[in-house]
């Protein structure tokens, strides 16, 4: 009876053992399967999984805080990136709705108007000219923006570029006077972003839009409205495109007679000139912006033409406006653009005015000096003593031939020659010195040019001179 007792307690304690084995088991594997997923290193041995495992999910809740916070800093930029899209017509029909609610704007029973931020001027704020300092301006800006709009609109303002910004407002179709608060808006963020940043700016707004499918149309219409700019100049409200004439007037003879007066220095019969063309097309007329600006390259072209016409580079001619074609394309309205046109008649009449005074006679004077003083350059070339002199190369070759009769490569060689005629008479030097001395890069095209020029060769020339 003992035996039995004894066996029975052993087959207990054995299955006991397994059970307990199996249920061990059956619990350790969703934590080694864990351990599994959060190892990295599977050689590596873990002495306790448990504090394993704390470490890691402490890491990963640290991880996670991390990404929420990069992802709130994001959110701005995010968000830009969503308006930039939906103001340029870079969303389909089914990324419409997510958009809106990432970018936080209403589309029940919603109108839309898009108005755009012009910063014009703010040298008082900027030092550096920097993208950082650009930043600064746009946010100072948006932070006035958003201030005024706030009170009768949901605004979304985004940076369209460095020196605009986009804002999307959207509000209650059934507000007729939406468009009108708006504009008053407008002004009131025009003086106070002026009397609190010193930042000049101006602002076009669209036309009301009821379908934000269509918010591209109303980007569209700002944009063509922000380009009266440059016919009102720059601090205005503009809310509409007006009737303007699609031909402008710059006659051939208008063009031919400021040449022909500024070729002579007559200034004041070009600014004359300049008032006459101005008033016919800015005052009398209603130039379309996109009609202006035509004319006003026009114009530029023919000071250019003038310039050329007389071998003159007017970048090298007045420092201050060395890059004025690049001045030119960034001035905003069409008084700035005219002085511009103005200034480079000026500068051009003040010199032909010297010209006319000092003659061709001080051209040929130069060249010849010039001449004189580098033929011994190998590298001699004539556009880079036009390039010094400050005249064009076909315009100093032109005078020299007219005037002298022959070309400046000729009286180049004739100097290089009669020096080489002096050298020669040094017994010592071999004649590749010679050739060398004088300009020439090697003996053959100094021993050419040589016969060309006395009829002997330089060897010839030194056995007579010593006889």
């Amino acid at each position: 009876m003992q035996a039995t007792f004894i066996i029975v307690l052993f087959l207990c304690l054995v299955a006991g053992l397994l059970m307990s084995y199996y249920l061990a088991k059956k619990n350790y594997s969703p934590i080694k399967e864990l351990m599994n997923i959060v190892t990295t290193d599977q050689s590596k041995a873990i002495d306790n999984e448990y504090s394993f495992l704390k470490e890691r999910v402490q890491s990963i809740n640290a991880e996670r805080k991390s990404l929420e916070k990069e992802i709130d800093r994001q959110a701005p930029i995010i968000k830009n990136a969503l308006l930039l899209r939906l103001l340029k017509g870079q969303v389909s029909d089914s990324e419409l709705n997510n958009i809106t609610q990432l970018a936080q704007i209403n589309i029940e029973n919603t109108a839309y108007i898009v108005m755009l931020i012009d910063i014009d001027n703010c040298q008082s704020f900027i030092e550096s000219d920097n993208e950082y300092e650009w930043f600064l301006a746009r946010y100072a800006v948006s932070n006035v923006v958003q201030e005024i709009l706030e009170k009768s609109f949901n605004p979304s303002i985004a940076d369209i570029e460095r020196n605009r910004l986009g804002i999307i407002l959207d509000f209650n179709k059934n507000n007729i006077n939406a468009k009108e608060i708006a504009i008053e808006s407008a002004n009131q963020m025009i003086q106070t972003i002026k009397e609190y940043t010193m930042i000049d700016t101006s602002i076009s707004l669209s036309d009301v839009e009821f379908d934000l499918k269509n918010l591209f149309n109303a980007y569209i219409n700002a944009l063509s409205i922000m380009e009266n700019k440059l016919i009102k100049g720059t601090g205005n409200v503009l809310i509409q495109n007006f009737q303007s004439d699609q031909y402008y007037y710059y006659t051939v003879d208008e063009e031919e007679h400021l040449i022909h007066k500024a070729r002579i220095g007559a200034l004041d019969e070009v600014e004359r000139q300049l008032d006459h063309i101005y008033d016919i097309n800015f005052i009398k007329r209603s130039l379309s912006p996109y009609v202006a600006r035509c004319l006003l390259w026009d114009m530029l072209n023919t000071v250019m033409k003038t310039a050329n016409s007389l071998g003159l580079k007017l970048e090298d001619l007045d420092p201050n406006h060395s890059d004025f074609l690049n001045e030119f394309n960034d001035s905003q309205t069409i008084d700035e653009k005219m002085n511009l046109i103005r200034s480079l008649y000026g500068i051009i009449c003040a010199t032909t005015s010297k010209r006319t005074t000092s003659g061709t006679t001080g051209i040929i004077q130069q060249i010849e000096k010039y001449i004189d003083t580098h033929y011994t350059d190998c590298m001699f070339s004539i556009s880079q003593m036009a390039d010094e002199l400050k005249f064009t190369r076909q315009y100093l070759s032109d005078v020299y031939k007219k005037q002298t009769n022959q070309t400046i490569l000729a009286y180049l060689t004739t100097v290089r020659i009669e020096h080489a005629k002096e050298l020669l008479k040094d017994g010592t030097l071999t004649i590749v010195a010679v050739a060398t001395a004088v300009g020439y890069i090697d003996d053959a095209g100094f021993r050419k040019a040589f016969k060309k020029t006395t009829g002997y060769t330089p060897g010839k020339y030194r056995t007579m001179y010593f006889k």
